[in-house]
């Protein structure tokens, strides 16, 4: 063993395999400060995926810092890229600093750029306030042969001209938030640029009239690709303009999601088109985001019908309002399971108040069930605990509480519930606190030894996916 490894009896093939379960940026830094071997194998990981969100400490500068970073050393910024399968290593800049001088702001976005262009292996980009894109940023990215995953904010301001997003030839995967009238004007060409390489469409609006019908059937037509398709407060949305979309590729979408439906979406016509059309044979995942008064009868009949040739694996459902009557949505919750029960691993429901025997259905009927989230009474707490020992393949639980009660110890009832479940769930929140699940070995009265569960701090760089975005 060389010596420059501190001494100890382990193989020196397991490092690489024990760094490369650090996730905390602060722990890889300090990782990287040990001796030259342990910073050869921690800098890569410490650089692949930079993620820096508006509520860290002093956040401004850390953006600053990072690009000057990347700008002043391109053998860093080569790091910053997918380096494994299935992986989500990417360049995640959520607010840009603003409010600066015109000079300040002009300095440091020649920088972004300078930086951008030095991280040629970059896959993944997220960049979301509005507003903060420049033609050059938007130019370095275009000379990047790597680059297939892109999410940002549509509003150029006065930065740069639209008609340079077409120069992204490569993207695989966009998200558009908040899209302006002259970004809509040119996605149609977008599309037709990206016709055969993109497979993930996102659009996030707030009754956003410039995504009509008109502009979403031009889409379709250069969409054949497509695999996931998210539409998210499109208020003009119709179920033509979403079956435009769909229907030369309705055999290969495997994600749809329909937020915020409007009265002019009309369900029954949808299913029927899909079913005649043969159904949508590899969709694994479906989100729906409605006012609680759409789940009548023949809606969920509709909905039930429209996922019957489905292999559904994920199934998340959204109330706009909290609905104070849950019998539709577990009426509809058992057709789900009774169809799609075997092969479900996610089960999500939120602002529609669950009633224990309704998770219990849950619970009992998804036998490879890895998430559960869900919205529940607090006079129901005590209930819940059994319930949640029935699913086997939990991973990760988190439950709403409503209304919130005064004075309630999130952290006592989180702790006396995650004791039922299983030794498999590793993630457990309640409210807006979430928490890693460890295993504290322990002696027993009888000089057994078991495993307790243990919530412990949330460490991982991800927000959890409930608190990703407001689905209505």
């Amino acid at each position: 063993m060389s010596s420059s490894w501190p001494s100890h009896d382990l193989p020196i093939e397991l490092f690489p395999l024990i760094v490369g379960h650090v996730v905390k940026a602060s722990h890889l830094a300090c990782i990287c400060l040990v001796n030259k071997p342990f910073y050869a194998l921690a800098v890569p990981l410490l650089y692949k995926r930079i993620v820096i969100r508006h509520w860290y400490t002093d956040w401004k500068r850390r953006v600053i810092r990072v690009f000057q970073t990347l700008a002043d050393c391109p053998q860093l910024a080569l790091h910053v890229n997918i380096l494994g399968k299935g992986s989500h290593q990417e360049l995640f800049i959520g607010d840009f600093p603003k409010g600066l001088k015109v000079t300040e702001s002009d300095a440091l976005l020649e920088i972004c750029a300078r930086a951008l262009r030095n991280a040629e292996q970059l896959r993944s980009l997220i960049w979301t306030r509005d507003s903060s894109l420049s033609s050059e940023i938007l130019n370095a990215l275009a000379q990047n042969a790597h680059l297939t995953q892109l999410s940002i904010n549509g509003n150029p301001g006065r930065r740069y001209d639209p008609a340079q997003l077409l120069g992204l030839t490569r993207l695989r995967e966009l998200t558009l938030i908040m899209p302006s009238r002259s970004v809509v004007d040119i996605l149609t060409s977008w599309a037709a640029i990206l016709s055969g390489n993109l497979r993930s469409l996102t659009l996030i609006c707030k009754e956003s009239p410039w995504i009509n019908d008109e502009k979403l059937m031009s889409w379709g037509v250069h969409l054949p690709t497509l695999e996931r398709l998210n539409l998210v407060g499109c208020s003009k949305a119709t179920h033509e303009d979403v079956w435009a979309i769909i229907r030369r590729n309705s055999h290969k979408l495997k994600a749809l999601g329909l937020e915020v439906l409007t009265t002019a979406f009309d369900t029954a016509v949808f299913s029927s088109a899909c079913l005649c059309a043969g159904g949508l044979t590899s969709l694994t995942s479906f989100t729906l985001t409605l006012q609680p008064t759409l789940l009548t009868s023949a809606f969920i009949t509709q909905l039930v019908d429209l996922l019957s040739h489905s292999p559904l694996e994920l199934f998340q459902l959204y109330a706009v309002t909290n609905a104070q009557d849950s019998t539709p949505a577990a009426i509809l919750l058992s057709r789900i399971i009774a169809a799609h029960g075997q092969r479900l691993t996610k089960f999500s429901v939120h602002r529609i108040q669950l009633l224990p025997c309704a998770i219990d259905d849950v619970c009992a009927g998804c036998a490879g069930l890895q998430q559960l989230f869900f919205t529940a009474s607090p006079s129901n707490l005590a209930q819940l605990g059994p319930i949640l020992a029935r699913a086997l393949n939990l991973r990760a639980v988190h439950i709403n509480l409503f209304p919130i009660p005064e004075h309630f110890q999130v952290y006592d009832y989180a702790a006396e519930l995650v004791a039922y479940c299983g030794s498999t769930v590793t993630q457990f929140g309640m409210n807006t606190k979430v928490w890693q699940v460890a295993r504290r070995v322990e002696e027993g009265a009888d000089g057994e030894f078991f495993a307790r569960p243990v919530l412990m701090p949330y460490e991982h760089p991800d927000v959890p996916e409930q608190f990703l975005v407001v689905r209505a």
